[in-house]
């Protein structure tokens, strides 16, 4: 879990996000690895899966300040791959 914690960390400071640079990004972010995306990650609720990986939703207030919008975090198929337990779960 903490190891895509990292990653979606990692996603979200990249820069082309939908509404803050990536320096706005930083700024806002509570805390480098908030509790609060651990527990996201960890809830399938907030995960929607595609062909080429999934992407987990971030709404207001659970990773930054209400003003800096909701934020997606996308972990490609590789990622996953190399994360699961049982590959058989996931598409070639």
């Amino acid at each position: 879990m903490a190891q895509l914690s990292r990653l979606c960390f990692e996603d979200l400071k990249r820069p082309g996000g939908e509404k803050l640079s990536a320096q706005e990004r930083r700024e806002s972010m509570f805390d480098p690895t908030p509790q609060s995306m651990h527990e996201m990650v960890g809830n399938l609720s907030s995960w929607a899966f595609k062909e080429v990986g999934a992407t987990i939703l971030f709404p207001p207030y659970a990773i930054a300040p209400y003003a800096a919008g909701d934020f997606e975090c996308d972990l490609p198929l590789k990622a996953l791959k190399k994360l699961a337990r049982n590959k058989a779960y996931l598409p070639d």
